[in-house]
């Protein structure tokens, strides 16, 4: 849900889309910073 609640916001130049995917592994895998 995180995942899709980030990337669903308005993106300025797929930055949001970046920061989505950033968050999304993060998520997934905490040990990697």
């Amino acid at each position: 849900r995180q995942f899709i609640m980030i990337t669903g916001k308005p993106a300025r130049g797929g930055g949001g889309l970046i920061a989505g995917i950033a968050a999304y592994v993060k998520y997934l895998r905490p040990e990697i910073k």
